[in-house]
């Protein structure tokens, strides 16, 4: 089946897609961002779905779904909207719109309206290899199949400096896990400094602080764990995601240590898996779609295609480019690169990896300050298996 998202913001357009990917086996999805590149693709009877946003750069979306209706009656169309007054829902269902979503939407929300007006039909095995499964996906937008989406965790984070307790409070009041999340965290904090409980989002935000705040939301919107089902890959979404959880406290302790900004370290170390995550995501919808992957086939996928997801992911949320090479700090240092930061994620990549060389580590120790002793101990103290904190 072919599904067309009508949608000019790219983040709303790809969680959209998501979306639609997680509910349908046999589904393929295009997407356009006007009602003129939506014109180039629509052709009667090719698609079952249309979803459109009312307000298009070029025109009505209202307007558009009324001739699509015309000429093909059988499409079920899906209405996305920040109009929720009943004049404009009264002029949808005139038009023929099988369902109505106002923006901001909640995933579940939509995801129960998608499944009413087209339930999901069978499972069809996708008729093209993993690999040209891999590079076919690299085309669409790509969504991680967290309870929160990172692309806006990450549009936060680029106005970090004007941040506030209430604006942060205000923006994920209705995002229940994220909430819960906060609260547990903000309790046991609060429990051990002052023997009393928070009541209340803000409450949470106000005792964890903005940027702790902020790093337990990039944390969880990056833990796939939860919607990871095909057995050959849990074990090794869990592997990636507590990897990108050590590397992020270690790089953390360093930064404090030394004296940097300590969000920006946590926040590259969180992302450091973040093509690997990717690659998962796909895998998991391939053999949801009835493709067959051996299990000793993942780790050679996940090396071979992380680069390529990794990039698509940090242009499609437009990470800035500090932060871009502070992940890639991890793993190498360009050029002649001295900035304090970037040897803090340099020194934790080595203390983290196998292969790391004695000459280089004693080299980074020296223009950090910092003894042999207090690597080898932080990373001890991290313990192997530690999960998000």
């Amino acid at each position: 089946m072919q599904v067309l998202i009508i949608e000019d913001d790219p983040l709303v357009q790809g969680l959209i897609a998501s979306i639609v990917e997680g509910i349908y086996n046999d589904v393929r999805v295009f997407t356009a961002e006007s009602v003129t590149e939506a014109e180039g693709q629509w052709s009667p009877g090719e698609f079952v779905l249309l979803i459109c946003d009312w307000q298009l750069p070029d025109g009505s979306g209202l307007t558009y779904l009324k001739s699509i209706r015309q000429s093909d009656p059988d499409v079920r169309l899906l209405m996305i909207t920040a109009r929720s007054d009943r004049q404009s829902v009264l002029a949808a269902a005139r038009v023929g719109i099988d369902g109505f979503v106002t923006k901001p939407f909640q995933v579940e929300g939509l995801r129960e309206r998608l499944i009413s007006i087209l339930p999901p039909g069978t499972v069809s095995a996708p008729a093209l290899s993993v690999d040209e499964w891999l590079s076919e996906a690299l085309g669409h937008p790509l969504q991680l199949p967290s309870d929160l989406n990172p692309a806006d965790v990450m549009a936060l984070q680029a106005r970090r400096s004007e941040l506030t307790i209430g604006l942060l409070a205000t923006q994920w009041q209705g995002a229940s896990a994220l909430v819960a999340r906060l609260m547990d965290a903000a309790n046991r904090q609060s429990l051990r400094r002052a023997g009393q409980s928070t009541e209340s989002l803000r409450d949470a935000v106000a005792e964890l602080g903005v940027e702790r705040s902020m790093d337990l939301a990039l944390s969880m919107s990056l833990d796939i764990v939860n919607a990871i089902d095909a057995p050959g890959l849990v074990d090794k979404a869990r592997q990636l995601v507590q990897e990108g959880e050590r590397r992020a406290s270690l790089a953390a302790e360093l930064a404090r240590q030394v004296g940097v900004d300590v969000s920006l370290c946590r926040s590259a170390g969180l992302l450091s898996n973040l093509g690997e995550l990717g690659v998962i995501t796909a895998l998991q919808r391939f053999i949801r779609q009835g493709g067959e992957l051996p299990d000793d086939r993942v780790d050679a996928l996940v090396g071979t295609w992380s680069s390529e997801y990794g990039n698509r992911l940090k242009r499609q949320w437009r990470l800035p480019l500090e932060l871009r090479e502070h992940v890639g700090a991890l793993y190498d240092l360009r050029g002649d690169a001295v900035q304090a930061s970037r040897l803090v994620m340099r020194y934790t990549g080595l203390l983290l990896s196998e292969r790391s060389t004695e000459p280089e580590r004693s080299h980074l120790e020296g223009l950090l300050g910092i003894a042999p002793e207090f690597g080898d101990t932080l990373v001890a103290h991290l313990g192997k298996d530690d999960g998000p904190t």
